[in-house]
């Protein structure tokens, strides 16, 4: 797995550390400066989705394809794509991949963390429930999120042992052009509904990570 890091303490680990998944079109370096912003003293990754989109992305990657031109036509007409029910084969499959990833490199944290942003905060929403058996996790960071999969999801979620040990914030802008803020509502409370303690940040704005969202996170793990 390709990954941008930081550490807080070169050639010594941190007791915590932030794994964040960049959304669609962007890639491993559109997150990185966001480690600025919070306080909490943590070992910062930023992994790298596996699909190269090309023009007019460039050097843009993804975690699972999305059709833009169905996306772009239903933003003209003011209406939202709708995830709950969407079972992408290629989701699955990256998950695993970051699953096996974490796995193998994260057994020495004490305290994981994982977030992302868009289709990076999604990816997040169903990695946490699968590594409860391998590693704990503090804390989810879903920044502009959907509920996609809502079957799998809730399955992944009925299968746990250390629910207690979670708490998410997740943040969405009232007037975000691309996803349903109803929809990020959705995937908080499906997650509370397992009892999971869940802060949720809406905020003016449109499919964005606001500074006013930055400092309720930061406050949220402080």
């Amino acid at each position: 797995m390709e990954f941008l890091s930081h550490f807080a303490q070169q050639g010594k680990k941190q007791d915590t550390a932030v794994i964040l998944l960049h959304g669609y079109g962007a890639s491993q370096e559109d997150l990185f400066p966001l480690k600025d912003f919070f306080s909490i003293k943590a070992d910062w990754y930023f992994p790298n989705a596996p699909l190269a989109l090309g023009a007019p992305f460039f050097s843009g990657r993804a975690w699972f394809p999305i059709d833009m031109q169905s996306l772009e036509k239903l933003m003209s007409r003011g209406e939202y794509r709708e995830f709950a029910q969407q079972e992408p084969k290629e989701m699955a499959l990256h998950l695993n991949q970051l699953k096996e990833w974490i796995g193998q490199n994260f057994q020495d944290y004490q305290r994981l963390i994982i977030g992302g942003f868009s289709q990076g905060a999604m990816m997040s929403s169903h990695l946490i429930p699968m590594l409860w058996h391998q590693i704990p996790i503090s804390a989810g960071l879903f920044f502009s999120s959907q509920l996609i999969n809502e079957k799998s999801l809730k399955k992944s979620l009925a299968d746990h042992t250390a629910i207690q040990t979670l708490k998410v914030f997740a943040s969405h802008g009232q007037q975000d052009p691309i996803l349903n803020p109803q929809g990020g509502k959705a995937l908080v409370e499906v997650y509370q509904q397992w009892g999971v303690e869940c802060q949720w940040h809406e905020f003016s704005g449109a499919h964005e990570i606001s500074h006013c969202t930055l400092k309720a996170a930061n406050e949220f793990l402080a």
